[in-house]
């Protein structure tokens, strides 16, 4: 399989609103057809990548224009369970660069884990496939960079799902910290979130590896371990970033929104308070400290101290 021939033309991403959050649309250059002329195709091909509870929920959700065409996932119960709930005769690959040589499949939605998530991606982009994933985008920030940097190569349209940014209070309240509706901004509190799991000092007893499940794929970049049902389970330091990466990047997004600084991040750090989950000061460029100090807290978006009020 030769993912670095792009086949398809570049596609436009539209959003399609559905029970209350925004999914990916995808709609190829070529899907209207010339002027009195039926477009070649009616619906776009959406390949799944990964099919547990969140790509599940997304698949349901999936606009009236997209439809299902094939699903993949080194777990293959998972995939096949949810082929047999919803009726469909769509093929399931354990493989998913099978997935990719499809040349139905449009676009694929990416919902696995954190760590198993840029490479799949990365080889969407190479196989000339546009990409919804889910957030956060990577576990490391210099294999982002790379995915970045193959989305532009490869000329794909690549959307994450930070589906805060198209819900209208979000947007509204965003909006009203941003033109100065709190005043000058003094200080931004937000949830202290917890961090993954340390690995643990023993490793876990080996156990048989469960009938249709690939170990071996669904470790992906993470150091190779004997199978244990713990692994599946969330948190784990080389796999994921805890709740920071998880309410935590729809929280700290909202906080770059609300003050404008999409282009920018904070300039310096430091610790408050020790220990593995110890609180965090940030500072931006303009003296604007950002604290992570709340044990309770609006979860996926942050306070806003002002000197004309506070939000």
């Amino acid at each position: 399989m030769d993912y670095q021939k792009s086949r398809i033309c570049r596609r436009t991403v539209l959003l399609g609103a559905s029970s209350g959050f925004v999914l990916p649309l995808f709609i190829p250059g070529l899907v209207r057809g010339a002027q009195g002329t039926p477009g070649p195709n009616e619906r776009i091909g959406i390949g799944a990548i990964g099919v547990g509870n969140r790509a599940s929920l997304l698949l349901e959700q999936l606009p009236e224009d997209g439809r299902i065409v094939a699903l993949s996932d080194c777990n293959l119960p998972r995939a096949e369970t949810f082929k047999k709930n919803k009726g469909g005769d769509w093929p399931v690959h354990q493989d998913y660069r099978h997935l990719l040589d499809r040349k139905d499949v449009d676009a694929v939605i990416v919902a696995t884990l954190d760590f198993q998530r840029v490479l799949p991606c990365i080889h969407a982009c190479q196989a000339g496939k546009d990409i919804y994933a889910e957030k956060p985008l990577s576990l490391y920030i210099h294999e982002g960079r790379v995915l970045v940097e193959a989305v532009r190569k490869h000329k794909r349209v690549l959307q994450v799902g930070t589906q805060q940014r198209s819900m209208a209070i979000n947007r509204i309240v965003c909006q009203f910290v941003r033109n100065g509706g709190l005043g000058k901004i003094l200080e931004v509190r937000a949830v202290n979130y917890t961090g993954p799991n340390p690995l643990p000092k023993e490793p876990f007893p080996e156990e048989p590896v469960p009938a249709g499940l690939d170990w071996d794929k669904w470790l992906n970049q993470a150091a190779w371990r004997p199978f244990n049902h713990r692994w599946m389970q969330w948190g784990w330091l080389d796999m994921m970033g805890g709740e920071m990466t998880n309410w935590g990047a729809h929280g700290v997004d909202q906080v770059q929104w609300a003050l404008g600084r999409d282009d920018t991040a904070p300039v310096e750090m430091w610790p408050l308070t020790p220990g593995y989950n110890g609180q965090v000061e940030m500072r931006y460029a303009d003296g604007i400290p950002l604290r992570f100090i709340l044990e309770r807290g609006p979860v996926g978006g942050a306070v806003f101290v002002g000197d004309s009020g506070k939000l």
